[in-house]
Parts: C-alpha cells; structure tokens; sequence
C-alpha cells in the first residue's frame, strides 16, 4: 500500500496571461479557485505526509468546474473507482471569483476537508489526522512558503537562500533571504519575482540553482523559459544591497466559508455497453494551445469512432488521461489492464512542445494511446 501524502486540484497551472484549465471548461470562477488552492492544499498535504496513512495511490487529484445556476452551494462529488482513483470534483458557482482571497482560501479548505473527510469514512482513513491537516492549514494563515538550503558568498561575510511563497494568483513570489555568515542574524530579503514554483516538488527542482556574482549579486535561472540540457540560459539578478522586510502577508482567515459545502459519495458503474473516457489531464502551464485544443479534438473523435473496435475487448470501460512531465521521454503511454476496466496514462515532455508542432504531436499521442491499448489488449489495429 502507498502512503497517502498530496492532495492537489487540476488544474493547478496554465498560460500566465490566460485563464486556468482546459480550453472548453475554463471560467473565471475555476480560474480563481484554482489558483487560490495552490497554497492551501500544499500545506494541508505537508501535514498529511506526515500521517503516514495507508492508501491505494500517494496522491489525490480534485477537479473544480463550474455550474450553470448561481447557487450558494458547492457541491463536492467523490465517485468511487474500484482500481483506487477515485475522483473528486468541487461544483462552484461563478460568485466564487468574487469572493476576497481569503474567504476563497477558506471555501478551498472547506472544500477539501469535506471530501477528504466523506472519502475518509468509506477508505478508513483515520478522521483525526485529516483534522489535525485542515488545522494545520489555518494555523499558518492558509499560507505556504518553501525554504532552500544556505549558500555562502565568497568571502563569507553574507549567506543567503532561496525562499518563495506562493500567491492568490497561484503562482509564486520568490525572493533570497540574507544573513550576516558568522551570527546567522536575518538581515532582510531581495526583491521578490513572480515565479512558476508553485509546488513543492517544482521548487525543489531548482533549489539548489543559484550562484554568487561577487559579494552583493545573487543569481538563478529564469524560472520561464523552456530549458534544454543543464544550462542555464537568462539569468534573474538580486541585488542584496537593496534588503526588505518580509514581502508577503494576508488578511485574516474568515472564520466561516461564505458558501455551504456538501459532499456526496457516488459508486462507479461500471457501462454495460463498451465505453471510451477521455478524462483531461494537466498540469498545463506553457503548454501551447495548439496541443492542447488538438488533444481535445482527437481524442472526442476517437471515442465516437473507435467504439466498435474497443468493444471486441474483455473489459467495457476504456479511461484514458494525460500528465505534463518535465522529466522522462519525449512521450510516454503507460497501459493498465484492472479488474473492472483499463487505464491509460499519456505523458508528454513540456519541453518537447512549441507553437508550431502542437497539433503534430497531439495527433501522434492520440495514435500511439490507440497502438499501445490494441498491443497490450490485444485489439486489431484502430481507427486512427
């Protein structure tokens, strides 16, 4: 069994200048609550790890959509899948886009600990440690910030080290923080960037990437750009003469979500006619639209085409998702043949994605998802 250590909503990343989530569903009020969940459900998932708590996956991925009516509710839906993935999805209504940060930040947490909790009951999970998550979260103002290791300039007299928060906007405000070497004394912080490190893993990618340019000059890679191999391409600078206080604070918490939050359970069924789910994917930050809206075209036209072929399977249900990796192979399809259906994960290389060849290599992982399930199910060749 795995141990149950991150909860997260897609999306949880999009174009800087666009709104969050795909192309047909994004809405203002997606966009908002997405991006306020980054710091929230970082910090109730660092004290989740800590619970050690036995569970089908390490992960929980939760969707948030909007609803046509302008409720004052928010509906939390948990469908149970017997392989483990079980989904949950947060139905908001477009006022959440309104609401201030923090009474967002709240409705998120609010939003979380009731499908936890719902989940909870039906897993066995213990219901205490998913409190002591939720209070952890409030305890820290419904804020995150991730820390880096200490790093000398050359002649010893100042260190410094990376530090970023995440922001309501979803990303990250990262900064240095810098001290006197030999008494430890904090004498201040650089000047903050905007940054996409607005994750734990992402930021520990790059922690360690920063160099002293003399004694008064930080420098890191632009956190933008697309990068290839190990080097560094444009440079941020700080300047450490310039020192501030700490850059980022919040309201205080509300002590109550604006909107009522319920939470329901329902079991999967299984179709008893053969049925191809195409699921979506993320994260999808930088990813071009080209691919994006392609992914979502081919794969609507391979669930209408290709039922007939799928049908001659041993198994009726067909999911199919996709995951943006910064690591690994160009693409990547992994096949999973459960008890009751058959799983498959597409994994496209960011870095391998432009503009110009996003609906040429949307078309051929739509066509190497369809090759890889005909090989391990063992199907004719498909409609693709």
């Amino acid at each position: 069994m795995a141990k149950l250590a991150y909860v997260w909503f897609w999306p949880n990343g999009g174009h800087r200048a666009g709104l969050w989530g795909a192309p047909a569903s994004a809405s203002a009020a997606v966009d908002a609550f997405a991006r306020t969940s980054r710091r929230v459900t970082e910090r109730y998932s660092e004290a989740l790890a800590s619970f050690g708590i036995e569970a089908r996956r390490s992960m929980l991925q939760m969707h948030v959509r909007e609803v046509a009516d302008d409720t004052a509710d928010v509906a939390v839906t948990i469908t149970l899948v017997p392989g483990g993935d079980d989904l949950v999805c947060a139905d908001v209504p477009c006022s959440v886009s309104e609401l201030s940060e923090q009474e967002r930040a709240r409705l998120v947490l609010e939003v979380v600990d009731a499908g936890m909790q719902r989940l909870a009951q039906e897993r066995g999970w213990p219901l205490d440690q998913l409190e002591q998550a939720r209070q952890h979260a409030l305890d820290h103002h419904l804020d995150f910030e991730m820390t880096g290791p200490w790093k000398q300039n050359r002649s010893r007299t100042r260190r410094a080290r990376l530090i970023a928060r995440l922001t309501d906007d979803g990303w990250s405000d990262l900064c240095f923080e810098v001290a006197d070497a030999k008494t430890g004394e904090s004498l201040g912080f650089t000047r903050a960037i905007k940054s996409p490190a607005n994750s734990l893993p992402k930021f520990k990618r790059g922690v360690n990437e920063m160099r002293w340019a003399g004694d008064m000059t930080i420098e890191r890679p632009d956190d933008w750009q697309v990068r290839w191999g190990s080097s560094w391409g444009p440079v941020d600078s700080f300047d450490i003469s310039d020192l501030r206080a700490w850059p980022l604070t919040h309201d205080p918490v509300p002590e109550r979500t604006p909107l009522t939050v319920t939470a329901s359970i329902e079991r999967l069924q299984q179709p008893l006619e053969p049925e191809i789910r195409f699921v979506g994917g993320g994260p999808t930050n930088d990813v071009p639209e080209s691919y994006l809206r392609s992914l979502d075209v081919l794969f609507d036209q391979f669930q209408s085409a290709a039922n007939d072929w799928w049908a001659a399977a041993d198994r009726n249900l067909l999911e199919i998702q996709y995951e943006i990796t910064t690591e690994g192979p160009d693409q990547r399809v992994d096949v999973r043949r459960l008890k009751d259906y058959v799983s498959v994960k597409l994994r496209r290389r960011l870095d391998s994605l432009t503009s110009a060849n996003g609906s040429m290599l949307a078309e051929s992982d739509v066509r190497q998802v369809a090759l890889s399930v005909a090989k391990r199910i063992g199907l004719g060749d498909p409609p693709v």
